[in-house]
Order: C-alpha cells, then structure tokens, then sequence
C-alpha cells in the first residue's frame, strides 16, 4: 500500500506544480516560483532512480528514508507559499 500511496504522491506533484505557477503568475511571488520548482524534485529523483536502479531492485530502502523528508517539506514549503499568497490577496483589497 506505500508503494501504490507514493506514486500517487509522484503523478499528483503535477497539478502542485501547475498550481504554484498560476500562484506566482498571478502575484509575481518568487516563493511560489520556488515552491513549484521545489515540487519537481521528487518527480526527477524518482526518474534518477529508477533509472539507476533499474529491475534488479526488489526493495527500496530509499523510499522509507527520503519519502517522509519530501511530504514534511513539501507541505511546509506549500503552506508557507499558499499564507503568503492570502496575506497578498488580503493587502490588495
């Protein structure tokens, strides 16, 4: 069940992405900017690794030790991005 959780998570980091570009297009916040770039990472670490890996892995020890990492700063990252983007909306009214 992990497994079929963090690949969801990988394909799901798509529409994060779309997300906090319009977020930065529309205030022109590099935090969002950063934040979207920051959502990419997960997507080409796994590409790095699969590639790498290949077949022959039959357990990835990775995903218990960096998928935790990802989802804490992830999430630290997208909350922080989405309150500055409130407090901009807020000020501009």
């Amino acid at each position: 069940m992990f497994i079929y959780l963090y690949y969801g998570f990988v394909f799901s980091t798509i529409g994060f992405v779309i997300f906090f570009q319009l977020l930065f297009v529309r205030t022109r916040r590099s935090v969002q900017l950063a934040c979207s770039i920051i959502w990419l990472l997960p997507v080409c670490y796994e590409m790095w690794a699969l590639d790498r890996c290949g077949s022959d892995c039959s357990a990835r020890v990775d995903l218990m030790l960096v998928f935790p990492a990802e989802v804490i700063i992830l999430t630290g990252a997208s909350v922080y991005a989405w309150l500055l983007h409130k407090h901009y909306m807020q000020r501009s009214n």
